[in-house]
């Protein structure tokens, strides 16, 4: 069975429940539940602070259409953080472990930051996100969660600063989420071991309208799922959706296309061998 999955955020204008349904009827053995603000009126899709009966209703749903909770993704930033304080922050994303195993999950996906303020040095900015998440990955070791760092931000996009993060704070419970936009084939490169998930994207690289569906942008998918197999990543091949007018048409797309390549490139390996 092929572990594809997708995230909710891009069904962030669908309530939960609906976004589960429909992700299982494209055939998606997977999903990644964002628990951070979805900028629209459902404002949240699950958060640990609701009541424990709204964690269990979600996933009584997801065991009954078979699919596995692969990840829970929240929001925090380590230099600007989204609670007030570094300590609330780190507090979140805590909490967020804590309702990852309510869900049986085993993966939480925290950032670092957006953007470092100006006038802070890239060695004070990296020695704080290093601090915040050191707390949080012994707490994920305790809790037996990993943490999968995504290079989603203006400062972690960059390849040398995220890749310091990681072996700075050297924990086996502290990987990538890698995000495949500019400059991620070099954070693959250097720390093939540490890529824990994936948010696979397609988008134009000379367009404001930069994200689509998968196969319709600028991404070589097929050299990317080549790469990852050759670097050893045997994760969840995570989709995870962009601000489509139709997100069901869109997830549908998108999950084709990843069976597609899939096949085409198992195929192509088990050639090689034979």
């Amino acid at each position: 069975m092929k572990k594809i999955s997708s995230s909710t955020w891009g069904y962030r204008k669908w309530n939960l429940e609906n976004a589960i349904v429909s992700m299982a009827k494209i055939g998606y053995n997977g999903v990644e539940i964002v628990t951070h603000h979805l900028e629209t009126s459902i404002r949240y899709h699950l958060t640990p602070n609701m009541e424990r009966t709204r964690i269990e209703k979600v996933k009584k749903l997801t065991d009954s259409l078979g699919l596995k909770i692969v990840c829970i993704s929240p929001e925090n930033d380590f230099l600007k953080p989204v609670s007030g304080s570094v300590k609330g922050d780190v507090e979140l994303i805590k909490k967020n472990i804590d309702m990852a195993l309510e869900l049986d999950c085993n993966l939480v996906r925290p950032f670092a930051t957006w953007d470092k303020p100006e006038e802070m040095s890239r060695e004070d900015a990296i020695n704080i996100i290093v601090k915040g998440l050191k707390e949080c990955a012994k707490y994920a070791e305790d809790k037996g969660v990993k943490l999968a760092l995504e290079n989603h931000g203006l400062f972690d996009t960059v390849p040398e600063n995220l890749i310091d993060i990681v072996n700075k704070v050297s924990s086996d419970h502290l990987g990538v989420c890698l995000h495949t936009r500019e400059g991620f084939i070099g954070i693959l490169k250097a720390i093939p071991e540490k890529i824990f998930h994936l948010h696979l994207m397609d988008f134009k690289k000379l367009s404001e309208d930069y994200t689509l569906s998968l196969g319709e942008g600028d991404l070589d998918l097929e050299a990317t799922l080549k790469i990852l197999k050759e670097y050893g990543y045997d994760g969840w091949y995570n989709y995870e959706g962009h601000n489509a007018e139709n997100p069901e048409e869109d997830a549908k797309k998108s999950y084709l296309y990843l069976v597609r390549h899939l096949k085409r490139f198992t195929k192509s390996v088990a050639n090689k061998y034979a």
